[in-house]
């Protein structure tokens, strides 16, 4: 919790608002007061989202519609809303107390508050899937240890198990892998949801239970990889090592991590299957919790008790062609604003760690005091901006890039080096090209890019100020543009390689090499079976040689 920034409205609808709670790259969840002083979680969608994209307001009234229908003492409701105004927002009511996330910094719980903690989370999803929700978002980020027991928060990417009409899952927005949009913080994703099905069961909320509950128990994501990208993999193809838990508990957690969902249990068979926790007279969680508590208790009276007459610096009008690059930290510094244009530098790709961290990132859009926003990398790893390089004809000379009035859905080619970069328009059936995804005008700030679907790379041009959002179509298909978890096929019979639904015996990327390389670097790839090399000529920088696996009939 740290104090307002001059940007931050001090008005949000009815509510007063009094601090930060937290902050990722989508937004800003803030401490508000009504006009009783009664204390609500007011999360704000940026407003250069909202600007440039519809589905963040359309994600936002899904989200208060099942926060609102789902009735359970262990989920917090949304009691107020304004998906239409110019900064959307929606008010949670509060809950004291820091997330699990938070909590297992300063400690790994016990067996008998792991225990309580299961029974709670058990009857949330209970209560959630009653209401024909799954909730797709289940982990340490999103839960809150009250006083009295856990609490779900952030509905951000519920879904009705009967889709409502008109919905479209292409509204879906966080981008795990550059082939598909895949929903969840890929630690506590099912292997289903992992593989990218979108029509998702209750059971895979049962096996992200099993995985946070091992997670509670042992202060580690039994799936945890050195990327996101790796952690999604292992969701997909290991087996969680359970021998460090208890024996009361393990037999818990293991029935909730069957791979198949249909041998899963649901949400009353866990209850069932926990009992009656043992009694914790004093308290459910250990006393370093309550330590946590007790310092959030604190710093509230400090930001309630101003005076209501207290001046503020006045927000000032956000410009909607600028975005918060800020990681989300336990620190409330901003980024420093960007400097004057440099020197040219070549269109800035995502490094393959940016993109995965991306993907863990803008899922976290916590609303409850303590929960500090979970996209601890979400950064924009690009390079400095790009001084435009002149185009082919005489109008793209005069205009100084070739991507004015440029279009989603158009197409250029690289004439020039991965690192002087001189881009022509080209059509998009040819060999070789960028495609653009998105293009933004009246802005050189890359990271407007960063949840758009499939970006490869970001290039921005001043005069007049545009920055586009590509992705490199390979000739030999769009498995070229796989990352490690995706599933393939082709080869065979002059197919293009194509990205597919992973299935049990499909191809699974199990590595991607970008640059030179060879079969031998495939080789020491664990799970390794065979590679495909796609080459790009003249340019071996864009290289890639893709790794694949087997995945197992278990999976």
């Amino acid at each position: 919790m740290w104090e307002l920034a001059p940007s931050d409205p001090r008005v949000v609808g009815s509510y007063r608002t009094r601090a930060v709670l937290g902050e990722g790259g989508m937004g800003r969840v803030l401490l508000a007061t009504d006009a009783a002083g009664g204390l609500v979680a007011v999360k704000l969608v940026r407003d250069v989202f909202a600007a440039y994209d519809d589905s963040f307001r359309q994600r936002l009234r899904r989200e208060a519609v099942a926060a609102q229908r789902v009735r359970s003492l262990r989920t917090a409701v949304v009691v107020d809303a304004d998906v239409d105004a110019g900064v959307p927002w929606l008010a949670y009511e509060f809950h004291h107390g820091p997330t699990l996330q938070r909590a297992l910094k300063a400690a790994v719980l016990p067996e008998d508050s792991v225990l309580h903690l299961a029974a709670g989370l058990a009857t949330a999803l209970r209560d959630i899937h009653a209401a024909r929700f799954v909730h797709r978002d289940l982990s340490i980020a999103n839960v809150l240890l009250a006083a009295d027991g856990p609490v779900v928060i952030d509905f951000g990417i519920a879904r009705s198990i009967v889709p409502e009409a008109g919905a479209s899952e292409q509204t879906q927005l966080v981008t795990v892998t550059r082939t598909g949009v895949v929903i969840g913080n890929p630690g506590f994703m099912s292997p289903e949801q992992a593989m990218g099905m979108s029509e998702l069961t209750p059971a895979s909320d049962i096996f992200s239970l099993g995985t946070l509950l091992a997670t509670a128990a042992t202060g580690r994501n039994p799936f945890q990889g050195a990327s996101g990208e790796e952690t999604r993999f292992n969701v997909m193809m290991a087996h969680a090592d359970l021998d460090r838990i208890p024996a009361a508990l393990s037999r818990v957690i293991e029935a909730c991590l069957e791979r198949d969902p249909a041998r899963r249990p649901d949400a009353q068979t866990v209850l069932a299957g926990i009992g009656t926790p043992p009694d914790r007279t004093s308290s459910l969680w250990p006393e370093a919790v309550h330590t946590l508590i007790r310092e959030q208790q604190s710093e509230l009276r400090r930001y309630t008790e101003i005076e209501p007459t207290t001046v503020f610096p006045g927000p000032h009008d956000l410009d909607p062609t600028k975005i918060f690059t800020t990681g989300a930290t336990d620190s409330p510094e901003a980024e420093p604003e960007s400097g004057p244009e440099p020197a040219p530098e070549p269109g800035a790709r995502p490094s393959r760690s940016w993109r995965a961290r991306l993907a863990v990132a803008a899922l976290a859009v916590v609303v409850v005091l303590g929960a500090w926003w979970t996209a601890s990398a979400l950064t924009d790893s690009g390079g400095p901006e790009d001084t435009p390089q002149a185009g082919p004809s005489a109008d793209t000379a005069a205009s100084g890039h070739p991507f004015v009035d440029v279009s989603r859905g158009d197409c250029f080619r690289n004439t020039g080096t991965m690192q002087e970069m001189d881009f022509e328009p080209a059509k998009c059936g040819g060999r070789e090209v960028f495609e653009v995804l998105r293009a933004f005008d009246n802005t050189t700030d890359r990271s407007v890019c960063d949840y758009v679907d499939h970006v490869e790379w970001r290039y921005s041009a001043r005069d007049p100020d545009v920055t586009v959002c590509l992705v490199y179509r390979h000739s030999d298909g769009a498995a070229y543009n796989a990352d490690r978890g995706d599933c393939v096929d082709g080869g065979t019979e002059g197919r293009a390689w194509t990205v597919k639904r992973c299935r049990p015996s499909g191809m699974v990327v199990v590595g991607r090499i970008e640059g030179r390389s060879s079969s031998q670097d495939c080789e020491r790839v664990p799970h390794n079976k065979r590679d495909h090399y796609f080459t790009v000529e003249g340019s071996p920088e864009l290289n890639v040689r893709l790794c694949m696996g087997m995945i197992g009939p278990g999976t």
